[in-house]
């Protein structure tokens, strides 16, 4: 049996306090959470940084747009990369795709600049997941897979988490993104192979403050499942 995974999307140096005082396992550092996202300032990642004693990744992302990256956002992209790895970061969180096709170049220069990569939910929008994850597996440096679970259209027809959990393995564990999910929903494809959780806006209020009883709950939900064997 494999410990449930339980990602707390943070902002702050409170935020990353809060996640490990609930029993998180791990952080994603991000800024502008509930506008999508974006990179984070280097002096927010040290104050954190300096607060965690679990693992902690960063976003890479140049702005609150999509996950296709044109030249200028690629060129600004490299830059974060640049200035996050001077700064002692050394996991991140990233993903690009275009037209359903995940950016592979893209991948490969955050992997030979030294990162491990934490795969976001670039992931969502690829035509075909299965083969991407199959792919991604060969790649030691990436870490985890994030998904919102929602099904994959392709030519073929739609493809379901089940179906792409059906190929995973603990190697490349796939998380969910509970936003949008009832704690029994999530229990469920917990226990159909799910290896973990991502808690992001579903444990903030409507501004955005992060939101201590849901954390908890989410936490205590995503604990219970580590009591008892999970299939694969």
């Amino acid at each position: 049996m494999f410990p449930t995974l339980i990602e707390v999307v943070a902002e702050t140096p409170m935020d990353v306090r809060a996640a490990q005082t609930s029993g998180a396992t791990q952080v994603l550092l991000v800024r502008q959470l509930l506008e999508g996202s974006t990179s984070t300032d280097t002096k927010t990642i040290e104050a954190c940084m300096d607060q965690a004693s679990i693992p902690v990744s960063v976003l890479v992302k140049p702005d609150l747009g999509d996950y296709f990256y044109e030249e200028a956002r690629r060129t600004r992209t490299l830059k974060i990369l640049e200035v996050y790895w001077k700064r002692g970061v050394r996991n991140i969180t990233f993903g690009a795709e275009h037209d359903g096709i995940f950016d592979w170049d893209l991948l490969e220069e955050a992997i030979h600049c030294g990162f491990t990569v934490n795969i976001n939910q670039a992931f969502d929008l690829l035509r075909n997941p299965i083969t991407a994850y199959q792919k991604l597996v060969q790649y030691p440096k990436v870490l985890q897979v994030v998904t919102s679970g929602k099904p994959w259209p392709t030519a073929e027809g739609e493809v379901r988490l089940d179906q792409l959990l059906q190929e995973t393995t603990p190697q490349l564990p796939v998380l969910l993104d509970t936003f949008g999910y009832t704690p029994e929903q999530v229990t469920t494809l917990l226990k159909i192979g799910v290896h973990g959780v991502q808690l992001g806006k579903s444990i903030r209020d409507p501004q955005g403050k992060l939101n201590y009883g849901m954390l908890d709950r989410w936490v205590e939900v995503c604990q219970s499942l580590n009591k008892r064997p999970r299939s694969f």
